[in-house]
């Protein structure tokens, strides 16, 4: 199932090694890093759950266990 980013209530942007998150509907803010920032930027762009753990795999040098949880915990 492909997996992408909403695009109402939602605005992003990159700062240094992080990207700073509202979700204006929802009142949060976040900060993402290191792996995190990675997976934000891959769904940004459009992708599936397999390519988010193959992302934190190749980068890593992770299980597949251990990516498929961080995974499935971050979407």
């Amino acid at each position: 199932m492909q997996l992408q980013l909403r695009t109402e209530g939602l605005s992003w942007q990159v700062t240094g090694d992080a990207i700073v998150v509202l979700d204006i509907t929802g009142s949060v803010y976040l900060q993402l890093e290191d792996s995190g920032r990675l997976l934000w930027e891959k769904l940004a762009d459009g992708c599936t759950e397999g390519d988010l753990v193959g992302l934190l795999i190749d980068t890593y040098e992770i299980d597949r266990e251990l990516a498929t949880a961080d995974v499935t915990r971050f979407v």
